[in-house]
């Protein structure tokens, strides 16, 4: 058995690890998380049935190591600066609920976000590429923050 977690670690422990990084843009907590991962596989490896990939089993336990550690410390997450989005999207724990949060959104408040957040996009050249009022764009920008808010309340 020792044999077959040496190999499940070496051939996928880089993937996990890669990952994790995305997920939260942090070298240290995706090892710790990383290792975590495999702790909880090889407690579990029994349960695994099949139906998935050893990829993609590893990965989901790795989102629920993630999501379990940033609820421990959920001051990370209450405490939310949304007059800053633009700095948390650097900024490994909070940039988890940033992006999740922000693949729920529904259209225009998602690209509204995205050309304003993260491409440095003035929110008159936002209404203007939307062919509408500036009004439009800055009121579209705070009903996606008030979204965003409430969402990553619900984590």
């Amino acid at each position: 058995m020792n044999k077959l977690y040496d190999e499940i670690y070496i051939k996928y422990s880089n993937d996990i690890y890669r990952y994790l990084i995305t997920l939260t843009n942090d070298k240290y907590l995706s090892e710790e998380i990383t290792q975590e991962t495999f702790f909880q596989a090889f407690k579990s490896i029994h349960s695994f049935n099949g139906k998935c990939s050893v990829y993609t089993w590893l990965c989901a336990i790795a989102k629920n190591c993630l999501k379990k550690h940033y609820n421990r410390n959920s001051k990370y997450v209450y405490n939310f600066d949304f007059d800053n989005l633009s700095s948390k999207a650097s900024d490994y724990p909070q940039s988890y609920d940033l992006y999740s949060a922000l693949s729920k959104l529904k259209s225009p408040y998602k690209e509204i976000v995205q050309l304003h957040v993260f491409d440095g996009f003035s929110l008159k050249e936002i209404s203007d590429k939307y062919h509408k009022s500036e009004s439009f764009a800055k009121v579209a920008f705070l009903r996606a923050k008030k979204m965003l808010r409430e969402e990553i309340k619900k984590t």
